[in-house]
C-alpha cells in the first residue's frame, strides 16, 4: 500500500466530502447510487467507503458495504 494515504488526509477528504453531500443534492444522489465509485472517484480509498456512509447518515445504499472493512475512522 505505497500509495495510501496518510489518516490525517482521509479525514480531511472524509469531512470536505461530507460537506459537499450535505450541501450539493446531485452529488449526494450520486453517492446514493454508486457511493464505491463516486466516493473512489473522489479520492476517497475504498476502505474508507463503509465508514464514511454511516458516518454520513448513507449506510443504507445500493447494496454496498464490504463485511471486510473493520476499520474506523472519526471524521
Amino acid at each position: 500500500m505505497a500509495d495510501a494515504l496518510p489518516i490525517d488526509q482521509v479525514r480531511k477528504l472524509a469531512r470536505d466530502l461530507l460537506h459537499q453531500v450535505q450541501q450539493d443534492p446531485q452529488f449526494a444522489a450520486q453517492v446514493l447510487q454508486d457511493p464505491v465509485t463516486v466516493l473512489a472517484d473522489a479520492g476517497l480509498p475504498e476502505e474508507f467507503a463503509q465508514e464514511f456512509l454511516a458516518q454520513a447518515q448513507l449506510a443504507e445504499v445500493q447494496g454496498y458495504l464490504s463485511p471486510s472493512c473493520g476499520l474506523t475512522v472519526l471524521f
